[in-house]
């Protein structure tokens, strides 16, 4: 028999369930919504954990990078035994626009998806910090030593069949995060790692000469930029001035697609030469103008595809999807493929007013010749 209705009685019901707290704010993340709606930073809630995520979940091993805003650590997970690299903030973070690009650099790396030429990206986290801030937390792939600390240990340029693998991998890199609709915005030979694939032995790696050079993945995405709204994103008076493009710093971001041509092109001239870019002065001034010194260790061939990615107009610049094509037809356009002579031009060659002389090499587009 079923009850009438006024047999029920409260006692019968179901107690009620406890209020749900509300659920923390998710992000936005500028490089998928398309809307180039900023990044949402979750603000961190509560006292600080007894034991961090970080510490709970990884047992560090060594540090292997620091600076004035992070340091990266080699660090065990103690759930999976792999090794990751953990770049964390260096100290709190209590300013909303430092946490701000915290957030959007894990968001870059996460919509920079799956590419062999790009740092992987696992995981990223906020944590209270003692003082009140916030500590911010990214764990990517463990990649080896930076090209930028090869260079400074060895003080000489690289191998132009290095050199070659370099800009084909690192332009083919750039031009997947372009496709994404992000700009690196930091291209240099720090921020780019050796991979740990155990191919080859290039950069350093102790193989044999005739063995091929080592892959090489592009990391920190501390300044990437979406292409869509890179006036609204692009921090200002940041990045380093040596491998920023003229046009960057005339506060032009309209083509940051080609900016990034030029940073490559610039660290490519760097590791060519095997000596660091200037940060001033009139040699500075000179790069970005498209005067160039020669590159003795690398074939005139070479040579024109650094001066190509560096042309002072960013309409000039090549998409880097080309990239790879135009250091395959330079073999073949650089006759012998043999490193253009590291002469100086007699002194009836020099120009007047002190601007240097000007060669062509096999009809090499003309680069800056100064007096060593």
């Amino acid at each position: 028999m079923v009850a009438a209705a006024s047999d029920w009685t409260p006692a019968l019901a179901a107690p009620r369930a406890a209020r749900r707290a509300a659920s923390p704010p998710t992000a936005v993340n500028p490089f998928l919504s398309g809307a180039g709606a900023a990044p949402v930073v979750p603000a961190p809630l509560g006292p600080p954990p007894a034991l961090s995520r970080y510490r709970s979940e990884y047992k560090e091993v060594a540090t292997v990078g620091a600076g004035a805003f992070a340091r990266v650590a080699r660090a065990v997970h103690r759930l999976d035994g792999a090794e990751y690299a953990v770049k964390r903030s260096a100290a709190e973070l209590f300013d909303a626009g430092d946490r701000a690009r915290w957030q959007q650099e894990a968001a870059a790396l996460a919509a920079a998806g799956s590419h062999p030429g790009v740092v992987r990206y696992f995981s990223s986290w906020a944590e209270p910090g003692p003082a009140g801030g916030a500590l911010f937390y990214i764990a990517t792939e463990l990649c080896g030593v930076s090209l930028g600390t090869k260079r400074a240990v060895h003080g000489e340029p690289l191998p132009e069949a290095e050199l070659t693998a370099v800009a084909a991998q690192v332009a083919d890199a750039l031009a997947h995060l372009h496709r994404r609709g992000i700009a690196h915005m930091d291209v240099k030979p720090d921020n780019i790692l050796t991979g740990l694939d155990g191919h080859g032995g290039g950069f350093g790696g102790g193989g044999d000469a005739g063995t091929p050079p080592r892959s090489v993945k592009l990391a920190d995405f501390g300044l990437a930029t979406p292409l869509a709204s890179a006036a609204a994103f692009l921090p200002p008076d940041e990045g380093d001035s040596r491998y920023l493009a003229p046009e960057v710093l005339r506060g032009d971001v309209s083509r940051l697609d080609r900016a990034d041509a030029f940073a490559l092109g610039a660290t490519l001239y760097e590791l060519a030469t095997g000596a660091p870019l200037p940060s001033g002065g009139a040699t500075y001034a000179d790069i970005r103008e498209g005067r160039l010194r020669l590159m003795p260790a690398v074939s005139a061939g070479f040579q024109r595809v650094v001066k190509c990615l560096m042309a002072p107009d960013p309409a000039a610049r090549p998409a880097l999807a080309s990239v790879r094509g135009m250091l395959a037809k330079k073999k073949s356009s650089s006759g012998s493929g043999e490193a253009v002579a590291a002469q100086q031009p007699p002194p009836a060659a020099a120009t007047a007013g002190g601007g240097g002389a000007r060669a062509a090499a096999g009809g090499f587009a003309p680069l800056m010749l100064r007096p060593a």
